[in-house]
């Protein structure tokens, strides 16, 4: 069982506003014995956000509360190359590896450079996978990080308002089809982004499995907190796994 957190940030304000913010729901996160917090994708305000400029704040903030920070994602500059990447900082305040973007999103793409790797990351025992917005539409993306061998996936995203029903349909699909829990926080800001956040796990009745919601945000400003068992779905899992037809789907790896 692991206690995670979704941090739905106000993207509206000056980044020190919400810097105030992520400290305070950090230190209450870490007080209520969370050990992975996340923040959303593109929350840093401005004309030139740059997620690098915000590392040594997360892994002062990690380090002092001593929980683990998925930093969300933004544009990360660096020696002339721009990405959408995610940062997983340690709780003892270390990186403990990036993931990348690949399927970029809009004016994404005339600014950043895709990802072409799906990396699976160990926190405190718990291998999790990052499926950054857009990625979570692909259904490759998470059966991947299920054959890697994922057992949790944190989705940060910035959804506006007229996609929250299909991004609430997305994560429901992709947890119930690889039997994995999905945490998934999304910005809000007055009238375009209606926040929404999702953490969704998965249940049993009977042996047949259904996608759970486990905590849900309205609008504003929300932490949402849930204990997940990352263990009850291994079975189920690894079932669905080994039943593919693997000799049929040459199709998907076409152009």
């Amino acid at each position: 069982m692991v206690r995670v957190a979704a941090l739905q940030l106000d993207c509206s304000r000056d980044v020190e506003t919400i810097k105030d913010s992520i400290k305070k729901m950090i230190k209450e996160a870490a007080e209520q014995n969370v050990r992975i917090v996340c923040l959303p994708e593109h929350w840093i305000p401005g004309d030139k956000p740059d997620l690098a400029k915000m590392l040594n704040f997360l892994k002062d903030l990690a380090k002092e509360n001593k929980i683990n920070i998925i930093s969300g994602a933004d544009f990360l500059w660096e020696d002339k190359k721009v990405t959408v990447q995610s940062v997983v900082i340690s709780a003892n305040g270390s990186i403990l590896g990036k993931q990348d973007k690949v399927h970029l999103f809009g004016k994404e793409k005339l600014i950043a450079e895709a990802g072409n790797e799906y990396n699976v990351f160990d926190i405190e025992g718990i291998k999790i996978g990052i499926a950054i917005c857009h990625d979570l539409v692909y259904p490759e993306v998470i059966r991947i990080y299920a054959l890697k061998g994922a057992e949790l996936i944190f989705s940060p995203a910035k959804i506006i308002s007229e996609g929250l029903e299909p991004w609430h349909l997305y994560i429901k699909a992709r947890a119930l089809e690889n039997r994995i829990p999905i945490i998934s926080p999304n910005c809000y800001a007055p009238n375009m982004f209606k926040g929404g956040s999702l953490i969704v796990g998965l249940k049993n009745n009977k042996n047949i499995i259904y996608p759970e919601v486990l905590a849900e945000a309205k609008e504003g400003e929300h932490m949402l907190i849930s204990d997940i068992d990352t263990k009850s779905m291994i079975k189920f899992r690894e079932e669905r796994l080994t039943s593919r037809r693997i000799d049929t789907y040459s199709l998907l790896t076409q152009k």
